[in-house]
């Protein structure tokens, strides 16, 4: 017999978190909520902890990999958390524990995925939620939808509608997830990046200018620093050609 009400634990941050957050405290099926996010920064748009506090909901800014969990959850739901959840959570949950992650698993696993997928010259991105197991980005996938990148985008524009469509289709996840869905095996070539900004944020002279001026695009995302050349920001491809060109 389904349970009727359910014990979850959310982990969080910036605006999309909030709005997972607020989607879930409308809902009738839950019984109890933890919140695990991180230190707000000067660059998130909304914090999560800040309706924990309103709401009296228990929150904490520490790992949850290494804090007790405030009761045993029936399902963890991470959004844009920026911490590996550990073999003994997934444990605590029986494995009903699940992630949203931008991109079209399994390609660009790991981090920074969006500007790599503009960088790659890719036509979509997209957002894929997925069970969370002892890989990274590995887990069987809940359901994905696909986002056209367009020649103008940037990190910032591609990140801002990721993040919409994860949040429109996150309760549509949760409900696989409740009605215990097992998902499907990830199908494709996968590719995989490190934490950091791509080549370290700085242009190499012997790319192509069509993936120059994708690069450039890439790393815009204010107030984070724009890619660079002989040290210097740049924030376009004309920049880039000008400073290039009187290099010479």
């Amino acid at each position: 017999m389904r349970k009727l009400k359910l014990k979850i634990i959310l982990c969080l941050y910036n605006w999309v978190g909030c709005e997972v957050l607020e989607h879930v405290l409308q809902r009738g099926d839950i019984e109890e909520i933890a919140i695990f996010t991180h230190e707000v920064t000067p660059s998130a748009m909304a914090d999560p902890s800040t309706i924990a506090v309103q709401k009296g909901i228990w929150m904490s800014t520490e790992s949850i990999n290494d804090v007790r969990l405030p009761f045993n959850p029936d399902i963890i739901a991470s959004v844009y958390y920026r911490q590996v959840i550990k073999k003994h959570v997934i444990e605590a949950a029986d494995g009903k524990v699940f992630n949203m992650h931008p991109s079209l698993l399994p390609r660009h696993r790991g981090c920074s995925s969006i500007p790599w997928a503009i960088i790659d010259g890719d036509s979509f991105t997209g957002v894929t939620f997925h069970y969370i197991d002892q890989g990274i980005d590995t887990g069987r996938v809940l359901l994905q939808a696909a986002i056209p990148i367009t020649p103008s985008d940037t990190q910032e524009s591609l990140y801002q509608r990721c993040m919409r469509t994860g949040a429109q289709y996150w309760p549509a996840a949760f409900e696989l997830v409740k009605c215990n869905f097992h998902g499907v095996e990830q199908y494709g070539e996968p590719s995989f990046h490190k934490r950091g900004a791509p080549n370290n944020g700085v242009i190499d002279d012997n790319w192509p200018l069509d993936k120059i001026e994708r690069f450039i695009r890439a790393m815009t995302y204010p107030p984070y620093p724009y890619a660079t050349y002989e040290g210097i920001s740049i924030r376009t491809l004309d920049e880039y050609l000008d400073l290039s060109r009187g290099s010479r």
